[in-house]
């Protein structure tokens, strides 16, 4: 899958993980799956090389 597929569906999966939470009961079998889902493909996301953005608060100053 590329990325943009990857980054559609974190965000499906996400809404359908906030349903099942807004859902009166809640079904943990439901809930536990989308979590799972989630955590698969969060791996997945995490294991991909992206560059990531410099951000200067991080970056050490250089004495002067």
């Amino acid at each position: 899958m590329q990325a943009d597929d990857l980054d559609m569906l974190y965000a499906h999966l996400r809404r359908e993980l906030d349903a099942a939470y807004a859902a009166r009961p809640w079904d943990g079998r439901r809930i536990d799956r989308i979590a799972h889902d989630l955590l698969c493909l969060e791996r997945t996301l995490a294991s991909q090389q992206r560059p990531q953005p410099a951000l200067r608060s991080l970056r050490p100053r250089s004495a002067a």
